[in-house]
């Protein structure tokens, strides 16, 4: 119950619009848009996006989203990237290329507790298991009526 109503509270979400060399700040995290890379695949042509993480100066990680384009299919697909956490995840997806040729519509996430809704479903999986073993919940042979 906490995981699913900090996420439904607290979380950010965010569409910017950014160029290599670019950064956005969101709550507390610094997304810099270090560079884009070309990542063609055997039926698809794509992007890598990389993005820096960091907090008050601290490296957190760096994430690289991808946009891929399929040949046969004629469909774009985005490929997030997720840096996970205990107490938040930070998600972020590339949109499309915008008229300059530079810049990137780019969707930037933060939830926090997300994984607390995954732990919630284990404690409740944990009771389940614990309440099917107790022996007052298993099924008895029936008795043979007695004769008299």
């Amino acid at each position: 119950m906490i995981g699913i109503a900090m996420v439904q509270n607290y979380d950010i979400e965010r569409d910017v619009r950014l160029a290599p060399g670019e950064h956005y700040e969101l709550q507390g995290y610094d997304f810099y848009f270090s560079g884009l890379r070309d990542k063609d695949g055997p039926n698809y042509d794509g992007y890598i996006a990389d993005f820096e993480i960091t907090k008050d100066g601290r490296y957190i990680n760096t994430l690289h989203a991808e946009k891929r384009f399929y040949r046969t299919a004629r469909s774009m697909m985005t490929e997030a990237a997720i840096d996970r956490g205990i107490t938040r995840d930070l998600y972020i997806a590339m949109g499309e290329q915008l008229e300059d040729g530079e810049s990137w519509a780019i969707r930037i996430y933060y939830k926090p507790f997300v994984r607390w809704i995954w732990a919630g479903s284990l404690l409740m999986a944990l009771g389940g298991a614990l309440a099917i073993s107790d022996k007052r919940y298993r099924f008895r042979k029936s008795s043979k009526p007695q004769e008299a």
